[in-house]
């Protein structure tokens, strides 16, 4: 016989068939024993939905199907979900209140709640306020007071059945939010109209476990004799719901059909994200389907938020102020990223130096296992596939025992993924079989591991032969091999990790060029996709050798980030999901690299903190200015976004970024012209937003409003000449460029390196920094030596406003300054010929007009600038634009001698 509740989902499906609707799957749960969600999403390719919807042949044919498929005997499968209700027993309660019920759940320090006084419960509120480590933080701010009391206030706000979501992984305080949520329901009992009921589904769990009795028994025993206020709307608070195949029971299933008893009440509930990445492992039941009024994520605290952190441990009594701060050291000294009470209590406990933080975690697994380290290496490899995805999983009872503490304490997912890394590892130096390298880990598993490898260098060397194959592999694996290869520490491999980095860098940003090339001039397919793809390598590569200590490949990697858009999004995309604030998904082809606007707080602040935290050292790493230079980025796509999409406020973090972009320059002196004046553009940009208080900035629109006016802006030569109604700075910039998109040659194979296009951008732009600085006579600038270098930083302060994305790149023009100002090559020695050019050839054309106002000195003067063109094009467009034009020929006969020029 099969489950009322397959019933219920056919006859779900059967409705939403009827109604032209198609559901994302056909089922996704349990349908009976031990058969498991993954297996249902295997099967799901050979249902038949014309099957299900026909009625009791349709059940039994499904069910044939999946016998089938199973190696489980159909003998053993047992209706774990029948609806027929057991009998009830003595040991049954009656007539239980929500509070008796509650209580049963609640942390023994909280079940006297009725006896707390007010000090006594602003004490827990500040504690929990103060470990608390909230994402959502549209909800609740950041500088938070009480996180209780403003949960409270949404409650009160709120209409809607599902009121509040709250998730996180474990450690992250949410029974601790939930029960104290419950608490302050209760003792503000009279100010609302609900009927709270805290349940925690772990305790539940465990009672199964322990009693013998079946999921339903034991939830007919809490809910059949509970008794509610009817003058009252019920708000169940459901706490811990852990994942399906971590329980083995359908605990959330048996939880909702209790629930849909209540024709009108309330829920929260509290959801573990354990295997959150899997998501054909998240509980399909309508507790979690559907959307909630209030989503909270909660995140454990992190060693990045120093503050944070010692403000976390100096929440718990046991620890003596003195001590705290040094607890900090340790932890961050161990190469653990989050922290919860557990591990303080295992560095506590630990008289170890910390150097190994493996090794303290390692060895209380190795307890449960009764120190048997080859079924610890068997059972990583299980708890491994089982999070990233393999299906055929033998749940043996020290799995079993491995997973529950999972549920417990996340960390130990972290360190059994890192536990079989080392085991492949291994293998690989047997085998050389090299396919699990072949994905990218999430952070907390690659501190692990990184801390090892410092101190077993025989895994360092294992890691250099992997990298040999870096061309064999898929681009994750290539990928997290830079990313390991970058961290070797042990001086006999270092040097060969470094060369091979370099050749991979030089390989593949000579592919990515190839590549380009080969799609602009040949129409060779090259996508996006893959242009992200390459992108993203050359990132990873470039990082790891910015670690090394290469200041070349920093300057490189920079001036990429400036000069390309996608690379610059990528870079930011990588670090939001690096740092948690995009989800991470393990193990695709391609993760979803770009920048997500809305998102960035986690990020910018562990930025911040690592930025301030490298300031502190003497010799502060290189990476430093990539890390503030990735802060301004985000920064910049962020004040242009709009604001009521964006998830936090902003100001404090360009509060703190344009106090740290002068430090940053100070401490790590970089010779890079344009890299040091983003930075100073970007300080002064953000000091503008913050002391305008606008919150719509566009620099697009600040550019336009600053330099259009260069249309206005009178050339103070012509001006100072008395010409009436002279040209503008904008009209100077058009004819030099009007001359030489007429009369330059398109080629020119006598000049090495010649570009027509090159020499059209600088005089396109070469005089806009006058709209700021006023123009400056070339006989005046002797009375002002800083105006070239104020010019400079005026220039490169607009073509690096292109790094905003309301703002095309403008790298074209932001190079095409560059060599005008140090005019380092032909094609900007040329350029500056044509802008003498056409001042003489306005000089001549206002000489024909307003005679009267060149005396003699100032006539001849001009036309000496004619012996000032240098190169050979010049002195060609001079012959035919000055010397031989036809218009000019009265002032010519008269002073011949000075329009003699020598070709």
């Amino acid at each position: 016989m099969l489950s009322q509740w397959v019933r219920d989902e056919v006859k779900q499906f059967d409705t939403l068939r009827k109604n032209g609707k198609k559901p994302n799957c056909v089922l996704s749960a349990y349908i009976y024993g031990e058969i498991t969600e993954e297996d249902l999403y295997e099967f799901n390719t050979v249902f038949s939905t014309k099957d299900i919807a026909t009625g009791e042949n349709g059940f039994n044919k499904l069910l044939q199907r999946i016998l089938a498929k199973t190696p489980i005997d159909a003998s053993d499968a047992s209706n774990s979900f029948d609806t027929a209700i057991p009998n009830n027993s003595n040991e049954n309660i009656n007539n239980l209140t929500a509070e008796d019920l509650s209580l049963v759940f609640l942390d023994s320090s909280l079940k006297k709640f009725n006896n707390f006084d007010n000090e006594q419960y602003k004490s827990f509120c500040y504690k929990l306020t103060k470990r608390i480590k909230c994402m959502s933080t549209d909800i609740i701010s950041m500088n938070c007071e009480n996180i209780v009391d403003d949960i409270y206030n949404n409650i009160l706000r709120a209409d809607d059945e599902n009121i509040y979501r709250i998730s996180g992984s474990t450690g992250t305080q949410k029974s601790f939010l939930m029960q104290m949520i419950y608490v302050s329901l209760k003792r503000n009992y009279t100010q609302h109209n609900y009927e709270p009921v805290y349940i925690h589904c772990r305790i539940i769990k465990d009672e199964i476990d322990s009693s013998g009795k079946s999921t339903e028994e034991i939830i007919n025993n809490f809910f059949d004799n509970l008794k509610l206020d009817t003058t009252r709307t019920p708000l169940f608070m459901i706490d811990g719901l852990l994942n399906v195949a971590v329980d083995n029971y359908r605990l959330d299933y048996c939880l909702k059909n209790k629930l849909n008893c209540y024709s009108h009440r309330a829920m929260i509930i509290s959801v573990t994200t354990v295997f959150s990445d899997n998501p054909t492992r998240l509980n399909r039941s309508g507790l979690i389907k559907g959307k909630y009024l209030y989503n909270l994520n909660l995140s454990r605290v992190s060693l990045y938020d120093k503050q944070k952190c010692l403000d976390y441990i100096e929440t718990f009594n046991e620890y003596k102020d003195e001590d705290i701060a040094n607890l900090y050291k340790a932890l961050d000294k161990s190469g653990l990223v989050f922290i919860d009470k557990h591990i303080l209590d295992i560095f506590c406990n630990n008289e170890t130096n910390h150097n190994d933080i493996m090794d303290l975690f390692e060895e209380y697994l190795l307890d449960i296992l009764n120190g048997d380290e080859a079924q610890l290496a068997l059972d990583a490899s299980k708890i491994y596939d089982f999070a990233y995805g393999n299906n055929e999983i033998e749940f043996n009872q020290s799995v079993k025992k491995l997973l529950n503490l999972i549920c417990s304490e996340a960390v130990y997912l972290d360190c059994l993924i890192a536990i079989h890394y080392f085991n492949e590892l291994e293998k690989y130096s047997e085998t050389g079989n090299y396919d699990f390298f072949q994905m990218v880990l999430p952070k907390e598993i690659t501190r692990f591991i990184t801390t090892r490898l410092k101190k077993l260098p025989k895994y360092e060397n294992i890691i250099l032969s992997l990298g040999e194959h870096y061309n064999e592999m898929k681009s994750l694996g290539k990928s997290e091999l830079s990313f390991f290869l970058g961290r070797i520490a042990n001086a006999n491999y270092r040097v060969k990790a470094i060369e091979l980095l370099n050749k991979y860098y030089i390989e593949t940003k000579e592919d990515i060029q190839q590549r380009i090339i080969g799609r602009k001039y040949y129409g060779q397919p090259y996508t996006r996709t893959d242009n992200k793809q390459d992108l993203f390598l050359l990132r990873g590569l470039s990082v790891s050798l910015i670690y090394c200590g290469n200041k070349s490949v920093l300057v490189e990697y920079i001036h990429s980030l400036i000069d390309d858009d996608l690379s610059n999004s990528i870079n930011r995309g990588f670090h939001l999901e690096y740092y948690g604030d995009k989800r991470y998904l393990p193990n695709q082809d391609m993760l979803d690299y770009e920048d997500n606007p809305r998102l960035g707080e986690r990020t910018l602040r562990i930025l911040c903190n690592s930025v301030e935290k490298h300031l502190q050292n003497p010799q502060p790493p290189l990476s430093l200015l990539l890390e503030i230079f990735t802060v301004i980025s985000l920064l910049q796509v962020r004040i242009e976004a709009d604001k009521t999409k964006l998830s936090f406020n902003i100001k404090q973090y360009l509060n703190r970024c344009k106090e740290l972009i002068p430090l940053c320059l100070a401490k790590v002196q970089l010779d890079d012209n344009i890299i040091v004046s983003f930075f100073k553009m970007a300080e002064a940009d953000f000091s503008q937003y913050l002391d305008s208080g606008n919150n719509n900035y566009s620099a697009g629109v600040e550019l336009c409003n600053d330099y259009l006016k260069a249309k206005d802006i009178k050339r103070t030569g012509w001006v100072m000449q008395g010409i009436i109604n002279p040209e503008s700075i904008t009209e100077h910039m058009y004819s030099c460029w009007f001359i030489a998109l007429t009369l330059l040659p398109n080629d020119c194979p006598d000049i090495i390196g010649y570009d027509k296009q090159k020499i059209l951008n600088m005089l396109l732009i070469h005089d806009l920094a006058e709209t700021k600085l006023d123009d400056i006579p070339k006989y005046e600038k002797i009375n002002y030596p800083d105006y070239d270098k104020k010019e400079n930083e005026t220039m490169l302060s607009i073509f690096l406003k292109g790094t905003y994305g309301a703002v095309d790149s403008m790298t074209p023009y932001l190079e095409a300054w560059d060599e005008w100002y140090l005019r380092n090559n032909e094609n900007a020695r040329i350029a500056k010929d044509i802008d003498t050019i056409q001042a003489i050839y306005q000089f001549l054309d206002y000489n024909e007009k307003y005679p009267e106002k060149f005396d003699e000195n100032r006539r001849i003067n001009w036309l000496k600038e004619i012996q000032c063109i240098q190169t050979k094009i010049g002195k060609d467009l001079l012959q035919k634009l000055i010397i031989d034009n036809k218009k000019f020929v009265t002032i010519r006969q008269h002073y011949i001698d000075y329009f003699t020029v020598q070709l």
